[in-house]
């Protein structure tokens, strides 16, 4: 759920490109991306996006230093069987569901406390255990907390580093199976120059 693979595939196209002399431009490296996976476009410019089309059609966003705390299962979610439940909850649940539509609104705040995930339910179906875990940090009073991509990662958004903290100090119990614990904050795009 947080684009381990991609972000390989990513550093691994920079890294070709820069020791065959930069023969690649970025649309074009990100075209070679896109074949491998959606979010590689993503991962080679790196920074605070917004994506359209599959992920691979990207502007820049506003980026305002915003502060999370990762909570990571001892088990993952496979991308595939995830979102083979997520076509079948979505075909199952009958004439009057639909999809939204979804547009980027005019106002782009990257810093937004409001965050939702269509996938969390059907990775929650295919690993349990991931729901549960997501209910026992609610109840511990933190209800903004987000599965990150399709799994298995959870995120709590924080106003600043004590909030960071108070979260980590306030979860720790979740450290006893093997979750683990990690702060972090949006970052700046990549440096092109420096694969």
């Amino acid at each position: 759920g947080l684009g381990g693979g991609s972000s390989d595939a990513a550093a691994a196209l920079r890294l070709a490109n820069e020791l065959c002399g930069r023969p690649l431009t970025g649309p074009e490296l990100a075209a070679i991306g896109c074949t491998l996976g959606a979010d590689v476009p993503f991962f080679l410019r790196g920074g605070t996006q917004w994506g359209r089309g599959i992920g691979d059609q990207l502007e820049p966003a506003p980026h305002p230093l915003s502060y999370f705390l990762l909570v990571v299962p001892p088990f993952g979610c496979a991308t595939a069987a995830v979102y083979k439940n997520h076509a079948a909850l979505w075909h199952g649940a009958g004439e009057a569901a639909s999809v939204r539509d979804v547009t980027v609104p005019e106002y782009r705040d990257a810093a937004v406390g409001v965050f939702s995930n269509d996938l969390e339910p059907a990775a929650e179906r295919l690993a349990p255990e991931l729901g549960q875990l997501r209910r026992e940090i609610v109840a511990a009073g933190w209800p903004s907390v987000r599965m990150t991509g399709s799994g298995s990662t959870l995120f709590v958004p924080c106003a600043d580093a004590d909030e960071v903290a108070a979260a980590a100090a306030a979860l720790q119990f979740t450290e006893r199976s093997g979750v683990r614990l990690i702060a972090a904050t949006s970052g700046p795009g990549l440096d092109a120059d420096q694969p």
